[in-house]
């Protein structure tokens, strides 16, 4: 009887231990799968900052890179962009403040490539990258985020784009009828250097048509810039022979390089800014950045500071206001009278009258209204006809026929529906 009584109390242990595991692992398995919805249901931008480069390219002549970025999906608290410029040899950044950039929204950012101590070459410049800067809950200072998004090609100076990619890319995809068809594809396969007489060269990757398509075809190697006069070829590049002096007044005149251009927040006109100077008997200059603030609600648009208009047209007013040099006015009545006669007979599509302008005044596709008579319509005139000859009347034509329109009634002339509401 004891080793039955022990053997039942071991069989009891065991079978207690067994609905154990199955109660837990039952457990597991609804946690399991609550675990794994919830985790597919995070969607991880709505908790990163997602930039994308919409088009970028680059001034040759002023030295402005122009970079349109969009905010795509994601919330944060972004508060600025790092830009970062590359040619072969240099990267620089650049930064970009600004209080306001909401998902969804676009904003074009002028960066000056110039600024004191780049050392970038502006004509090889080949790929520009952003990386966010943004705050996160209570923190008093900012972070910088990864690389976002970048743009490669920008070799060709006049290069927009989306996206990474290398010049030639989906050759033998272009049509083409003949040779110069295909120029657009070719692309340099090294970077420009000096050749022995003074020239900037680089070996191009050439395409030519074949059978309706074009394919790539030899490396050329080919001439990109002649530096003539007082410029030398250098490191893949024309720059300024030195210039031997006495004094400053023997390397040039300080004063403005190029035109004015725009810069945003805040709102200011910049321009570059040459100065020279004699040191060791050789020229050398100096470029700066003038930068003027517009005053007040001024903003700048190419170049100049001036003041925003109210208004373009009437569709930027009021109801009750039209735009007049600019600005928003309340409208008025431009002209009324008395109708003399109104034909066809039970129609009413024309109508004159001797108190209609007779010069040039236009009063087409403006409203005309009948107050006080039969007709409460509101009419447009489709057409306002001016008199040929002396001892004519000026008539028009209205849109709605038939009407009610009498002679003897009284008429008023609108630009706009405004009008129209006072009957």
């Amino acid at each position: 009887m004891k080793n039955k009584r022990g053997l039942s109390q071991v069989v009891t242990t065991i079978i207690l231990i067994l609905l154990i595991i199955l109660a837990i692992s039952a457990i597991w398995v609804v946690v399991d799968r609550l675990i794994i919805k919830g985790t597919g249901s995070i969607n991880l931008d709505r908790f990163t900052i997602n930039l994308e480069i919409v088009s970028a390219n680059i001034n040759g002549s002023s030295a402005i890179a122009e970079v349109k970025v969009k905010r795509n999906a994601g919330e944060g608290n972004l508060t600025g962009i790092k830009f970062i410029v590359e040619d072969p040899r240099t990267a620089e950044v650049y930064e970009e403040r600004f209080t306001r950039f909401e998902e969804f929204g676009q904003r074009t950012f002028e960066i000056d490539l110039l600024v004191p101590g780049t050392d970038l070459i502006i004509s090889e410049i080949e790929k520009i990258s952003i990386a966010p800067i943004y705050r996160v809950g209570g923190q008093s200072s900012d972070t910088i985020g990864g690389i976002a998004d970048s743009v490669e090609g920008l070799e060709k100076m006049n290069y927009t784009g989306t996206g990474e990619g290398t010049p030639g890319e989906g050759a033998g995809d272009l049509q083409c009828e003949d040779d110069p068809d295909c120029e657009e594809l070719n692309y340099p396969i090294e970077d420009r250097f000096c050749d022995g007489s003074n020239n900037v060269v680089q070996y191009i990757k050439t395409h030519v048509c074949n059978f309706g398509y074009c394919e790539e075809s030899s490396t050329v190697l080919t001439v990109i810039d002649n530096c003539t006069d007082t410029y030398e070829c250098q490191g893949g590049q024309c720059v300024k022979k030195p210039v031997s002096c006495i004094g400053d007044s023997d390397c040039g005149t300080d004063g403005p390089v190029g035109p004015k251009t725009c810069q945003s927040n805040p709102e200011a006109t910049v321009q570059n800014y040459k100065e020279y100077s004699c040191v060791n008997e050789l020229c050398e200059s100096v470029t700066t950045k003038i930068i003027e603030e517009c005053e007040g609600e001024d903003v700048c648009q190419e170049g100049e500071c001036f003041e925003p208009l109210e208004c373009s047209s009437n569709d930027d007013c009021e109801f009750g206001e039209v735009c007049e040099l600019g600005e928003c006015v309340p409208e008025t009545m431009l002209n009324s009278g008395t109708i003399r006669s109104v034909w066809p007979y039970n129609v009413g599509e024309y109508m004159d009258s001797q108190d209609f302008p007779t010069d040039s005044e236009e009063f087409q596709n403006y409203r005309i209204v009948f107050p006080g008579g039969n007709e409460t319509g509101c009419f447009i005139i489709i057409d306002y006809v001016t008199p040929r000859f002396d001892g004519e009347l000026s008539y028009v034509r209205v849109d709605l026929i038939p009407n009610d329109i009498k002679d003897g009634d009284y008429y008023e002339i609108w630009e706009t529906d405004y009008g129209c509401s006072l009957l």
